[in-house]
């Protein structure tokens, strides 16, 4: 029959493996199973025989010695846990006790023993993880299951790269076109400047973690190509009036009367005047007329339609002024100027607008 002493013997041995074997399953480091083994087989010593162990039993049969061993090695040996998601550096101190280390990049996922003072970067140069300045530490609380066991903390370590990188692509040249006011839009466009493709370079700056591309920025993008230049006409050409003089009823059933261009501008400045507008003004009407119409009283836009001198779109507009508009110089001027009043004020005002825009 065994003694009682070996009886006792053997139970603190089964009980320190009941303790080891929890501790490894919830994933303490080596450190931290030898201390909370050395409280049990002390606490189990303690007790005289099994006899004892199920007097204990009995009377809290929901606690066992595991959880007794657990609870004494926290109130004596480890720190208070983190309590929150926190930023850390190499200099942040750890509370006291099993640390979980999760570093990616480094392929390293384990346990450490954070003695009493001890920081990140003590921890961190025990299972080999080295840092650089871009790098980043986070401080987590430990789960439940690991906080009852002795973990305090779990550490976790981002690889962070900060690098230029710089690619280059072919780039084709672009073509400028230019206007020209004083240029007919039926002339064909005048070659300024020869294009030449080129290269372009884009360097940006690629900040990964772990691996994973999280930010860009552009810090350059040239190129060497160079753009051609062309320049384009806007000028409407002057549309001559043919007049066909077959026979001498035509000519006595037509009262038109044909008036030159110097002959309109006559007509214009005195109308002009009689707006009460200065010289100013009619040299603008001038300017404004002679790249419309050239003062052609039968001036005609072959792809949109406008007539007469002040080159009315439609031209039937002008019926307003007189039922002869579309022969008629002062009928034509007439309405032109009311347009002009009507819309921009004076003819200056519609000169600026015609330069800035190739129409008014």
């Amino acid at each position: 029959m065994t003694s009682p002493q070996t009886r006792a013997e053997r139970h603190r041995a089964q009980h320190a493996r009941r303790v080891r074997r929890r501790l490894q399953l919830a994933g303490a480091s080596t450190a931290a199973l030898a201390v909370v083994a050395t409280v049990a087989v002390a606490q189990a010593s303690s007790l005289p025989s099994a006899e004892a162990e199920s007097t204990t039993a009995q009377a809290s049969p929901a606690l066992d010695r595991t959880e007794h061993a657990t609870r004494d090695l926290q109130r004596t040996a480890l720190g208070t846990p983190v309590s929150k998601k926190v930023s850390a550096y190499r200099s942040t101190e750890l509370p006291a006790g099993a640390v979980k280390v999760v570093a990616p990049s480094w392929h390293v996922s384990t346990s450490a023993t954070a003695d009493k003072g001890a920081t990140v970067a003590d921890v961190l140069d025990s299972v080999d993880v080295t840092l650089d300045a871009n790098d980043r530490v986070v401080l987590t609380p430990p789960t439940s299951a690991r906080k009852k066991v002795g973990f305090t903390a779990t550490v976790t370590v981002q690889r962070v790269t900060v690098k230029d990188v710089t690619t280059w692509q072919k780039d084709a040249a672009d073509t400028v076109v230019r206007t020209d006011a004083n240029r007919s839009a039926n002339a064909s466009v005048k070659l300024l400047r020869s294009g030449k493709d080129g290269v372009r370079t884009v360097v940006q700056r690629v900040t990964t973690v772990d691996g994973d591309v999280t930010a860009r920025k552009t810090l350059d993008d040239s190129s060497t190509a160079v753009d051609e230049i062309v320049v384009k006409g806007t000028k409407k050409p002057a549309v001559s009036s043919r007049s066909s003089s077959s026979s001498s009823s035509s000519s006595s059933s037509s009262s038109a009367v044909t008036v030159t261009a110097g002959g309109a501008k006559g007509i214009a400045q005195r109308m002009v005047a009689a707006r009460g507008w200065g010289s100013e003004q009619y040299t603008c009407l001038v300017n404004l007329w002679n790249r419309e119409s050239g003062w052609n009283v039968s001036a005609a836009n072959p792809s949109s339609g406008a007539y007469g001198i002040p080159q009315s779109l439609p031209g039937s507009k002008m019926a307003s002024a007189g039922a002869d508009w579309r022969t008629n110089a002062a009928t034509q001027i007439t309405w032109g100027l009311g347009y002009i009043a009507s819309s921009y004020g004076t003819p200056c005002g519609a000169w600026a607008h015609s330069e800035a825009t190739g129409w008014y």
